[in-house]
């Protein structure tokens, strides 16, 4: 490939816009060919643009930035014509060439014809191979300032010491880094333990280290924008530059991963959260990237989840932006022409033909509108069906489904997706009961108690009268719980979701009994609340019963909000207990679909999207459906998380569910 001629210093360039030639659509891209800067005029940015087949293996760097406001101020100057670019794309492309020589990058804005679907549909799904096989990626996170300076030296001396809080080193191979992000549960577990030495230095290092400078450095627009997840996942090898600071790849990840241990950590983590801000971007990133390292990748479903409330600037690239890195990314071509509910529906109807009830679990989000939002939230989801996701709304909690249950995983679930044209899906499942009881009964988490900011004492409080009412309505009734175990015990066990989430096992203990956890809160009540320590008459709770020298009543309380967030305790007709979505209520009905990790709250349609979909069936279909239902969200009831309606006794309440 011959290499053109240096054109910094010449007069061939115009200042008409740059007119873009066609490209080979089948694995040709452009590069940009970078020049020095011109002695007589150092500021202005000029290059070249070249075509090459990836077959051929050119030698190129990608850049990784944020494009910012659709604001372009400064110029790219090319032979035929000028691109008007960002001030921090121009910004990077300043600091990152070369002195003396042309530097080869591939940059996005640059090198696809932003005004040209179709090429963006083929380079789009090209960028695995872009990432891939260039040579460096190149990380830009911005000008930087005189925190961000120090937080890269923050960075780089964490990874200096990550070796003494246990975390294996960070090492280049290959076919990537790999290192200790996925072994660090066994670190965090051992924060419970006495006199663990890990713990004390950390606790050491949240007095000392510098939180406003990290902060001011993870609140980079580049840490938030959704691209940039495949782009640092996939490099084999990374620079990360803020200005004129660089640090590599390995301390990068290093870094995170000390700070990962800060935030986790039982005593001093909330106070680390509150003070780092958008730590969790960078550390997501670090952990996907190993994660593919190791060929346990995640799906496009698990990847939304995660990182869909990144920003993006068209909303079909919250799905876009994640196929190169998703294991099952090739199910879905890339096309601009297509609305963002189009795209999202293929996506969840794409999981459902292939018997995957996953999609469901994640369809309970809030009515907060994430980064990528351009209209309200009642408005998104008149659009869609309640058993599509919405990406574009923030997820409203962690899902029941990560914390090890299978309500119903076992059978094989039966989807019918005959009617899905018109936004209705048939479910095969088991009808379990009605909500009766929901604590609190308000629309959202009640008046908090004076003084208490983080809603803890609020939330016991509301976990003391939910207790009552469970307690004396099964007396009343003279019912056991269906499980036959005593009510104390069942509810202990309900407020934290029998301290499944490592989070919660990282805070109170890794094994303990249901004896164990109700002593615990046997130990909270009498802490908080010592004039109710006495419960009813026929409760487990034993007063004189000596429970852990260690505990801490803080821990087991932030274990109760985790478990409540955006959540109400519930009850049903027949006595079973539990946690669902805030917005349920009480007439609404519990169901467990075939192959489904939980149980679901399920309303007959009353929404107007729900029932235009109804309305525009004929009478026929509507007949045969008979009742249609709209998906609330995932639930948690205590008794009922594994594989419990599998048995003969449940078989009479099987029956289909028409989803709209």
């Amino acid at each position: 490939m011959a290499a053109p001629a240096n054109i910094a210093d010449s007069e061939l360039t115009l200042n008409a816009p740059y007119q873009y030639q066609p490209i080979e659509p089948k694995g040709e891209i452009r590069i940009l060919i970078v020049s020095p800067p011109a002695s007589s005029d150092p500021t202005t940015i000029h290059g070249e643009l070249f075509t090459a087949k990836l077959s051929d293996k050119p030698p190129y760097e990608a850049l990784s930035y944020c494009w910012g406001a659709d604001v372009f101020p400064e110029t790219l100057h090319l032979p035929g014509g000028v691109l008007a670019i960002t001030d921090n794309l121009a910004a990077a492309l300043r600091q990152l060439r070369h002195p003396e020589q042309r530097r080869h990058l591939w940059v996005d804005a640059v090198c696809i014809n932003q005004r040209d679907n179709q090429e963006k549909n083929h380079q789009v799904s090209l960028m695995s191979q872009v990432y891939r096989n260039a040579t460096t990626v190149l990380v830009w996170l911005g000008k930087g300032n005189e925190y961000t300076r120090e937080a890269v030296k923050i960075m780089k001396e964490l990874a200096d010491s990550a070796w003494e809080y246990g975390i294996s080193s960070v090492v280049s191979t290959e076919g990537g880094l790999t290192g200790g992000f996925l072994a660090m549960r066994k670190v965090i577990l051992g924060f419970t333990q006495k006199n663990n030495g890990i713990s004390k230095k950390i606790v050491g290092l949240s007095e000392t280290i510098k939180f406003g400078s990290l902060e001011a450095c993870f609140d980079q627009d580049w840490f938030k924008r959704l691209w940039i997840i495949q782009e640092f996942v996939l490099a084999p090898n990374l620079t990360i530059h803020n200005g004129e600071m660089a640090l590599s790849a390995q301390d990068f990840m290093l870094g995170f991963s000390v700070i990962f241990l800060l935030v986790s950590h039982p005593t001093v983590g909330a106070t680390c959260v509150a003070k780092l801000g958008n730590w969790h971007w960078g550390f997501c990133m670090c952990v996907e990237k190993e994660e593919y390292f190791h060929r346990k990748s995640s799906d496009l479903l698990s990847l939304l989840e995660l990182h869909s409330n990144r920003r993006c600037k068209l909303e079909v690239d919250i799905v876009y932006g994640l196929l190169a890195i998703a294991t099952d990314g090739g199910e879905w071509p890339v096309d601009y022409g297509l609305t963002v509910e189009s795209v999202f529906t293929e996506v969840a109807l794409s999981y459902l033909k292939r018997s995957s009830l996953s999609i469901l679990h994640h369809g309970c989000r809030t009515t907060q509108i994430s980064s990528n939002a351009t209209t309200d939230a009642a408005s998104y989801r008149a659009h869609l069906p309640s058993w599509v996701p919405d990406w574009r709304l923030e997820s409203y909690n962690t899902k029941f489904n990560e914390n090890g249950f299978n309500s119903a995983t076992s059978s094989r679930p039966n989807v019918s997706t005959e009617y899905a044209s018109s936004g209705i899906i048939g479910l095969e499942g088991v009808y379990v009961d009605e909500l009766s009881i929901r604590v609190p009964n308000t629309p959202n988490n009640s008046t908090p108690v004076p003084g208490d900011g983080s809603g803890v004492l609020n939330i016991f409080t509301q976990a003391l009268a939910f207790k009552e009412i469970f307690i004396r309505r099964m007396q009343l009734q003279n019912w056991q719980y269906p499980t036959g175990e005593a009510l104390d015990l069942v509810f202990a066990q309900s407020i934290i979701l029998e301290n499944k989430s490592l989070y919660s096992q990282s805070s109170i203990g890794q094994y303990l009994t249901p004896n164990d956890i109700l002593l615990r809160w046997q130990m909270l009540v009498d802490t908080l609340a010592p004039e109710d320590s006495t419960p009813p008459s026929g409760s487990q709770h034993d007063s004189n019963s000596v429970g852990p020298a260690d505990f801490d009543t803080e821990l087991y309380r932030n274990v109760m909000v985790e478990a409540r967030r955006s959540r109400k305790y519930i009850m049903t007709r027949s006595g079973y207990i539990g946690l669902a979505p805030e917005t349920c209520k009480v007439g609404d009905v519990i169901a467990i679909l075939y192959g489904a990790m939980t149980p679901f709250v399920l309303r007959l349609a009353e929404k107007p999207g729900s029932l235009e979909r109804i309305r525009n069936l004929g009478s026929e279909v509507r007949e045969s459906v008979g009742e249609l239902w709209e998906i609330i969200g995932e639930c948690y009831l205590y008794g009922l998380m594994n594989h419990d309606v599998l048995r003969l006794e449940w078989d009479d309440k099987r029956r289909s569910f028409w989803l709209v």
